[in-house]
C-alpha cells in the first residue's frame, strides 16, 4: 500500500508540474498572435453582449442580445438594441424579423434581397467576429490568472490610429481581451469608445464568445 501512494502522489506530482511548466512557459505574444488569427477562420459561434451608449450625463441607450452565427454564415440575434426589442434572422439576403405588433410568435416580416445593416457601430454589435477587434493597434500583455481551474491571459490593445468601422463615429477606442488558454481562443472582450460628436458621450461594450467552430446550423422562421 505504502508503493501505490507512493506511485499516486509522484504521478500527481509530475503532472501538476507538466501544467505549471506548460502554463508559466506561454509564450503570450504567439498566444495573441495564434489567437487573432483563429478568430478571423471561426465558422460558427454564439455570444452574449452588452454596450451602453452614454448620449450625455443623463441619457442612456442600451443593447442586451444573444447571437448565433452558423456555419454557413447565417445569423440570429434576439434581444434588445438600443432599448427596443427585437428578434431577427438573416439568411443571405432575406431578412426576417419578428413582428412586434402582434403578441403571435409565428408572425414574422419577412424581406427579399434586403442588405446587412449598413450602420458601422450596429455592424459592431450584430458581427463582433468581422467588425470588434481594431485593424492596428498596439498590444500589452496585462496578466494571467486561473478562473474555474482554467488559465485566462488578458490584453490591452490601444487604437491610436481608430482603424475600426467605426471610426466616422466613435474614437479613442480601447480593448481588454482575455484569451482562453485550453483553447486558445478570444473569449471575451471589452471595448470603449468615446463619440465624435459629442465630448461626453461615451460607448461601451462587452462580449463574451461561446461554442466556436461548433457545428450549429440555424433554420429560418416559419412564417
Amino acid at each position: 500500500w505504502f508503493m501505490i501512494v507512493a506511485i499516486i502522489i509522484l504521478v500527481a506530482a509530475s503532472w501538476y508540474g507538466y501544467r505549471y511548466w506548460q502554463e508559466s512557459s506561454v509564450d503570450t505574444d504567439a498566444l495573441w498572435s495564434k489567437a487573432v488569427n483563429q478568430m478571423t477562420a471561426w465558422d460558427s459561434y454564439r455570444y452574449t453582449l452588452t454596450t451602453e451608449f452614454t448620449l450625455d450625463n443623463y441619457r442612456q441607450a442600451e443593447t442586451k442580445i444573444n447571437g448565433t452565427c452558423d456555419i454557413e454564415g447565417n445569423l440570429h440575434i434576439y434581444g434588445e438594441i438600443m432599448d427596443t426589442d427585437l428578434e431577427i434572422y438573416q439568411f443571405g439576403d432575406v431578412y426576417y424579423r419578428q413582428n412586434t405588433s402582434t403578441d403571435k410568435d409565428s408572425d414574422w416580416i419577412i424581406l427579399e434581397n434586403s442588405p446587412l445593416p449598413n450602420n458601422e457601430i450596429l455592424l459592431m454589435e450584430l458581427y463582433p467576429k468581422q467588425y470588434l477587434l481594431p485593424i492596428d493597434g498596439t498590444v500589452e500583455f496585462m496578466e494571467k490568472e486561473k478562473v474555474d481551474g482554467i488559465m485566462e491571459y488578458r490584453y490591452h490593445v490601444t487604437n491610436e490610429g481608430n482603424q475600426t468601422v467605426a471610426a466616422d463615429y466613435l474614437t479613442d477606442f480601447a480593448y481588454d481581451i482575455t484569451i482562453n488558454g485550453e483553447t486558445g481562443e478570444i473569449q471575451q472582450a471589452d471595448v470603449t469608445a468615446r463619440s465624435k460628436s459629442n465630448p461626453s458621450g461615451r460607448w461601451k461594450l462587452h462580449v463574451v464568445f461561446q461554442e466556436v467552430n461548433t457545428a450549429i446550423k440555424l433554420e429560418a422562421p416559419q412564417p
